[in-house]
């Protein structure tokens, strides 16, 4: 079982130039798809121009998509959590239903629980993760 996490690295405060930050953004990317998940990429945007061909799309900066195997989101989570050490971390998850679940963590510690909380929860409805905020 896979969940999709969508990373919103816009509101990070990383104080990168435009091009410095799409560059780091790129690198993550990088480092995801070795070996830390089973696919990752900027998300795209359809273009929406008069000279745009059907299907062409642009990049949005700042924004990931993974796709994190269940079993390896507490390596996932703790690798993204080092990226961002001691800022709290929001993960917002929602299942097929519209039903949201909110959850917030800043050591490794108070992720376990969580992730422990959400195992007891997944086993009752089911959930994916659209959006992973600072």
């Amino acid at each position: 079982m896979s969940i999709e996490v969508l990373i919103d690295l816009t509101g990070a405060d990383l104080e990168l130039s435009s091009e410095d930050f799409e560059t780091y953004c790129f690198q993550m990317v990088e480092e995801m798809k070795d070996g830390l998940v089973e696919n990752a990429y900027l998300l795209r945007q359809p273009l929406s121009s008069e000279g745009a061909m059907a299907g062409e799309a642009s990049f949005i900066t700042g924004i990931l998509q993974a796709e994190v195997n269940f079993k390896n989101i507490q390596i996932f989570l703790n690798w993204l959590g080092e990226r961002f050490y001691g800022k709290t971390k929001r993960i917002v998850y929602k299942d097929a239903g519209g039903n949201e679940l909110t959850f917030e963590y800043q050591t490794s510690k108070d992720l376990e629980q969580q992730q422990k909380a959400l195992e007891v929860i997944t086993s009752l409805i089911t959930v994916r993760v659209i959006a992973l905020k600072e």
